[in-house]
């Protein structure tokens, strides 16, 4: 999955701009304003603009995980994931001190 998060997170941004730049738009058109016979669309377009910024906080979210844990692009010592560790070679110490 690691091999598709930067297409993954693209793909999503985008739709996320589309979903925002389609509510935005609806926003200024109600076709009940037009004739249509239906009740005004603004308690749906309410409810639209409550899934597009949980969405939205969802996706910052999702930032945040890739670039400040898996990427670590801030540098924190937290999310290294290589383990420095000193290797000290008992044997060899062993034989220095036999001679």
């Amino acid at each position: 999955l690691h091999d598709y998060e930067i297409p993954i997170i693209l793909f999503s941004g985008v739709m996320l701009v589309f979903g925002w730049v389609a509510h935005l738009a609806s926003r200024q058109v109600d076709c009940h304003d037009t004739g249509c016979v239906h009740p005004p669309c603004s308690p749906q377009k309410s409810r639209n603009s409550k899934i597009l910024g949980f969405a939205t906080i969802l996706f910052a979210i999702n930032l945040v995980i890739y670039f400040g844990v898996h990427r670590n692009v801030f540098d924190l010592s937290v999310f290294e994931t290589t383990v420095k560790t000193e290797h000290h070679d008992h044997a060899h110490d062993d034989h220095h001190h036999s001679e």
